[in-house]
């Protein structure tokens, strides 16, 4: 199904009239670079602080706070727009606030879903800002038949990695003349417009951004426990944000990262020891994180998402975790296929992906390991534009440093010409007076010398 906008929710989005098409190109290592250079000319989308200081928060998004309490028959005083997803006890909406596009994610409370439950997101969301991280610009509660609790969140991203990958899927080999219009709107949303090929580079940029917002998570204490596709935000200009925190946890104040657990977020995508309701830690989002990789490059090897699932599904079990022994058989295929992109030959990404998916948790590389070995491997071409590498920061550095060292010595060099040019001027007028006096005593020894012939004559 194709979607046309972001999905806040765990739940579905609501699916356009028509699929759209993803036909792709093979990336050029030369021409991710060059294409990086360009993206950098791209004004960024308004960023989340930016949109709080023109909300003036604390304080103004309502006239009354950043978080308000609203009573039953209370007007919210915001202009409600598209449906952009629904889940089992929330709505996404995108609406206006004083003129400024937002998210609603409205979450209905009930027996099943307490209101206290609900504002851990609440909470978590307030601990966080990244640029790879959907940002909180308000919320509020109401009561009514149900008690409400609403999120407003930025972006309004144009779709999800989910969308992305199964459109990219199903319609990678069409040639541009037969893909829909649905599918050309939406690439010229996302930036494109009719260039296919930097459609691929911008996929193989998720990996580097995305596993950038985990890192953020996990150093700040933050297990997501629910990384899927579907949680994963694209927007134009290298756009990416983590949402739906509403499974989170915040391990700040816990005596160990491994927590007991009866929730197990999106069973597909949860690791062995989430499946199994078994303590889990950090280690537990590394494997659903690699889960979406392994998606990531089925479809950027141009293999089928859809003989994948059937490939690895065992009793009608369609979950990672489920057939360890297929995954790594589908892997084996994924590395027989060369791709004519970034890899610099040190190691295929696929031995990245194998050992987060390991079964064993604590054979899962940290996230750390993981953005140093994308660093690694692909330089540039795995981390966008708001994501440069460390080897490409060191250039900068590197650069500035040599910037820096060229004034001194351009300083020093001004000032030695300088007193070079003082010192020759001084010479210079040394040499002239004294031939100057010289002059003047030969003219003097002539002119005594004629006035005695004249005397003698």
């Amino acid at each position: 199904m194709a979607y046309m906008c972001g999905s806040y929710s765990s739940g579905d989005c609501i699916p356009s009239s028509e699929p759209v098409q993803y036909p792709l190109l093979d990336i050029k290592p030369q021409l991710a670079a060059t294409s990086y250079e360009l993206d950098c000319e791209r004004d960024p989308s308004p960023p989340g602080p930016k949109l709080l200081a023109e909300l003036d928060i604390p304080g103004n998004w309502s006239g009354k706070g950043q978080h308000v309490e609203f009573a039953r028959d209370e007007a919210i005083p915001l202009e409600q727009g598209t449906l952009l997803g629904r889940g089992s006890f929330a709505d996404v909406y995108e609406v206006k606030c004083r003129g400024l596009s937002m998210a609603r994610k409205q979450i209905y409370c009930t027996r099943r879903m307490k209101i206290a439950d609900v504002k851990r997101e609440l909470d978590i969301l307030k601990k966080l800002s990244h640029k790879h991280v959907v940002t909180l610009l308000g919320s509020y509660t109401q009561n009514n038949q149900n008690n409400i609790l609403g999120l407003l969140l930025h972006p309004v991203a144009v779709c999800d990695l989910g969308v992305l990958l199964d459109e990219l899927d199903e319609n990678q080999n069409l040639a541009w003349a037969d893909c829909s219009e649905d599918f050309k709107k939406l690439m010229e949303r996302l930036g494109f417009r009719d260039d296919r090929h930097k459609m691929r580079e911008r996929l193989a940029r998720v990996y580097g951004c995305l596993a950038n917002a985990i890192q953020y998570l996990h150093n700040s204490d933050i297990r997501h426990k629910d990384i899927k596709p579907q949680n994963i935000l694209l927007d134009r200009n290298d756009g990416l944000h983590v949402t739906d925190f509403g499974l989170s946890r915040d391990i700040t104040d816990a005596s160990s990262s491994a927590t007991d657990g009866n929730v197990r977020g999106t069973y597909k995508y949860c690791a062995p020891e989430v499946a199994m309701l078994e303590p889990r830690g950090r280690a537990a989002d590394i494997y659903s994180l690699g889960c979406v990789f392994l998606e990531i490059n089925t479809v950027h090897r141009r293999l089928s998402l859809g003989a994948f699932e059937n490939f690895r599904t065992r009793y009608n079990d369609r979950s990672y975790q489920n057939n360890p022994q297929k995954i790594q058989e589908w892997m084996s295929k994924l590395r027989q296929i060369r791709i004519d992109n970034v890899d610099s030959g040190i190691f295929d990404i696929v031995d990245i992906i194998e050992r987060m998916v390991s079964p064993i948790a604590k054979d899962r590389p940290a996230i750390g390991d993981i953005c140093s070995s994308l660093y690694l491997l692909g330089d540039l071409i795995y981390f966008g534009k708001c994501c440069p590498s460390r080897r490409y920061q060191d250039v900068v550095d590197r650069s500035t440093k040599l910037e820096h060292e060229c004034e001194i010595l351009r300083a020093q060099y001004d000032t030695e010409m300088s007193i070079i040019r003082k010192d020759w001027t001084e010479r210079m007028d040394e040499i002239r007076w004294s031939h100057e006096c010289e002059k003047a005593i030969l003219v003097e020894e002539h002119r005594s010398e004629m006035d005695s012939m004249t005397k003698r004559l």
